[in-house]
């Protein structure tokens, strides 16, 4: 399968490769079209650097993306969130003059893989002649969408593609899906775009995130899901997106549903998790519950419902696409042999409140170095250094923290803390080959988060520092002294101020 535009790939060597694949593989041209729509479009010019999750105290080498964004009616640059992501530097530019201006990223939001850039102040007059544009949220499958690019000239192209059809998706990260279209036609790829936008005759239909150009689809984010993000800052403070914080299993199985004493009620999802503090939580379902309908949608018994335009989608939609944060919802669930009706307040889970971060943008891994141990709180991208396999690859105990967050949240942990390797220093000897452990105690102190470990080291045991972890060898006991003088030199050696980033 070859893919282009959404991975980060086609800013390597590998990527002159990937685009003459694709070229190779597509045989429609597009044509040149001057119109109102092509002059709506910016490059966009991104300078990134990666946080380094192995160590921490440190950042990967700095690269460059380049893509499109579209001037919506609000003055801002829609482009997505994944381009913007750790992003140290952020340009404008009109791809037919080359003319160039800074701008920054005013609100983010890596769920919904959208972001917003505002143009320099210096340069207001960057935007004469440019085109602003206003949504279409009206596609559905059989229409004809023009997929737009830029090429080196200068020159906008598009290409019209139909849509397949209208479902639910996953953008940019796992466990957000989001309303997406499909589109089938043979694109030509230019100018290494990094996004593109989508339009429907002249308004914005949507982002291009991915091409696979064996089968010819490319996959958009949707404009109602764009109308939502734009709604949502109105008031000038942006939400997010609501989650329902609620795990469940399909009730098809006829003995279950039997089980169940579910009776004639024909639809309905098994409820087996709620997360703490959850939209779910605070509605009063609970594990063991069948959900039967969701904000007046009958739910079926695959999670399913029937949206009055697009048809059958995943329930996800209602809670996304169909609600802000703050709005109330109705509810209805079985339980115990009765049918009851609950009201939700919709509200968003953050990253930072699960017990391990699904992802970390704009901002380092939180860790504290003691004599050379490293104490990190356990994150999703931390697993990912594992590699594309590491799922099966990361460390068994971390992969069960991140897969049964309750076992440990029930114990009041906020955070996963692991020591995630330990240098060879005066102060670790014999502690060298340890690694991946979970953190129980330090110091006599409990501990659930990073800051507690920092404050656990400022009152030592006497002469020493005892560190309680979850296996073998069960504790490590670290010279207080030497602790510290490892310490001094470990900053000399790092440059650093503090051997910490607690924030």
């Amino acid at each position: 399968m070859k893919r282009f535009l959404i991975s980060f790939a086609v800013l390597t060597l590998a990527s002159a490769h990937a685009e003459v694949a694709v070229k190779a593989a597509t045989t429609t041209e597009t044509k040149p079209e001057v119109t109102s729509v092509g002059d709506s479009i910016l490059r966009v010019n991104i300078t990134a650097q990666n946080y380094n999750f192995y160590q921490p105290w440190e950042k990967g080498k700095p690269g460059t993306r380049r893509g499109l964004g579209v001037l919506l009616d609000n003055g801002q640059v829609l482009v997505s969130a994944q381009m913007v992501s750790d992003a140290t530097y952020v340009e404008l530019e009109q791809p037919k003059t080359g003319e160039k201006v800074p701008g920054k990223v005013s609100v983010v939001d890596y769920e919904a893989n959208l972001a917003l850039i505002e143009i320099s102040q210096e340069k207001p007059e960057f935007l004469d002649g440019v085109t602003r544009l206003t949504l279409d949220t009206t596609s559905n499958a059989g229409d004809e969408l023009d997929v737009w690019q830029v090429k080196d000239n200068g020159l906008a192209v598009s290409t019209r593609c139909p849509v397949l059809e209208v479902s639910i998706d996953n953008y940019f990260l796992s466990g957000t899906p989001f309303l997406t279209y499909e589109l089938k036609g043979s694109l030509r790829y230019h100018a290494g775009s990094f996004v593109l936008p989508v339009m429907k005759d002249d308004k914005l239909a949507g982002l291009l995130l991915s091409y696979d150009s064996d089968e010819q689809i490319s996959t958009v984010i949707a404009a109602p899901i764009i109308d939502h993000f734009l709604k949502d800052l109105e008031d000038g403070d942006y939400s997010g997106f609501p989650t329902l914080g609620m795990g469940f299993s399909r009730a098809t199985d006829e003995q279950l549903r039997n089980y169940l004493k579910l009776g004639d009620e024909s639809g309905g999802i098994y409820v087996t998790t709620i997360s703490p503090n959850s939209t779910a939580a605070k509605a009063g379902i609970e594990v063991g519950d069948v959900l039967l309908e969701l904000g007046g949608h009958a739910i079926d018994s695959r999670g399913n419902y029937e949206h009055p335009d697009y048809g059958r989608l995943n329930m996800s939609h209602i809670v996304r696409g169909g609600s802000h944060v703050g709005q109330e919802m109705p509810l209805k669930i079985f339980r115990n042999g009765e049918s009851m009706e609950l009201t939700a307040k919709m509200t968003r889970r953050s990253p930072e409140d699960f017990l391990v971060n699904p992802y970390l943008f704009d901002k380092g891994p939180r860790f504290f170095i003691a004599g050379g141990v490293v104490f990190q709180e356990l994150t999703r991208p931390y697993l990912k250094i594992f590699g594309d396999q590491w799922q099966q690859r990361a460390p068994m105990k971390l992969l069960w923290a991140l897969a049964h967050p309750e076992d440990y949240e029930k114990d009041g942990r906020e955070k996963i803390v692991f020591i995630s390797r330990v240098m060879r220093t005066p102060a670790t000897l014999g502690y060298e080959s340890l690694s991946h452990v979970i953190v129980d105690e330090v110091n006599g102190k409990k501990i659930n988060n990073i800051q507690d470990v920092a404050d656990a080291f400022g009152t030592p045991d006497g002469p020493i520092h005892r560190v309680d972890i979850a296996e073998a060898p069960h504790e490590l006991i670290l010279d207080a002294r030497m602790t510290a003088e490892m310490d001094e030199r470990l900053k000399q050696a790092f440059r650093m101020r503090e051997l910490q980033r607690l924030d």
